[in-house]
């Protein structure tokens, strides 16, 4: 949180630079563009991951309805490894990667829906998403529910 007393309207220019990893990470985060650029940048970005779902025969409040629930539903799990592969695993230990660590959990909320939708549309980033779900037994997740030793009646 930053404070600061002015007598006189003034700009503000505000820079946020995120990572889970460390602050100098954050740091090397911060992006150089103007808010403009980096907005521009965002919707192709984002234009680009929506467009490998293509949506005919439906009116435009229906496509607009579709693309915001896609949009939502392949928010997360999301990337938390840094460019070099760095990430923080789930017991809060540096660990490194060759291809992105994701993170972000529902695991019982979309191992139906979402996961396989994600194989499906966009397979580059499955594969790195399944790893990644594998990663949270060895790094943390470790209490599995216990089998009952009766049966159920």
């Amino acid at each position: 949180m930053a404070e600061w007393e002015s007598q006189a309207p003034e700009k503000i220019i505000l820079k946020i630079g995120l990572s889970s990893v460390s602050e100098s990470y954050a740091k090397a985060a911060i992006s150089t563009g103007s808010f403009t650029e980096q907005q521009q940048q965002t919707k192709k970005a984002w234009n680009e991951v929506l467009q490998r779902i293509s949506v005919s025969g439906a009116d435009e409040p229906k496509k607009s309805l579709f693309y915001s629930l896609l949009y939502r539903a392949i928010q997360s799990p999301y990337n938390t490894s840094e460019p070099d592969g760095t990430y923080r695993a789930n017991d809060g230990s540096l660990q490194k990667s060759k291809e992105p660590y994701y993170n972000g959990w529902s695991v019982w909320d979309n191992y139906k829906t979402q996961l396989p939708l994600i194989s499906l549309a966009y397979p580059d980033r499955f594969k790195p998403i399944a790893h990644s779900l594998a990663q949270l037994y060895l790094y943390g997740k470790k209490t599995m529910p216990q089998r009952r030793s009766h049966p159920i009646q």
